[in-house]
């Protein structure tokens, strides 16, 4: 018998899924938490502060990447966070956006307000 990619629903339900080592819950758990314990300044057990990143947002992030056949995902607390954090990371000055027509529309005015100064030529 050949080994089968696992199918999307499979994958839905189990990738980033894995039981809590500590408790061994199967769901995932929410960590009511801002800051997590450091051992020293920048060492730490691989979180450090929530708006960062928090053992719940990577496991998510793991099931989206998982769906989308991707090597990543990222996830955002807001949409406008995400297209900061695309526009300011990823964007040159002279590259080309292309959004959909149904864009979050905070978009629209950012793009018309603060994109032109960047010289990005936006095609919405």
């Amino acid at each position: 018998m050949k080994n089968k990619e696992p199918g999307f629903a499979t994958k839905a339900i189990h990738v980033g899924q894995e039981p809590d080592p500590l408790t061994g819950a199967v769901a995932v758990p929410i960590y009511a938490t801002s800051t997590y314990v450091q051992e020293e300044i920048g060492k730490h057990k691989g979180y450090e502060y929530a708006r960062v990143s928090n053992p719940t947002r990577t496991r998510l992030e793991q099931n989206l990447a998982a769906l989308e056949s991707g090597s990543s995902a990222h996830v955002f607390a807001s949409g406008m966070a995400g297209v900061t954090a695309v526009t300011q990371c990823f964007l040159k000055q002279g590259d080309h956006l292309i959004c959909g027509h149904n864009v979050l529309a905070e978009c629209r005015g950012f793009s018309t307000r603060f994109w032109r100064n960047m010289e990005w030529k936006s095609l919405m």
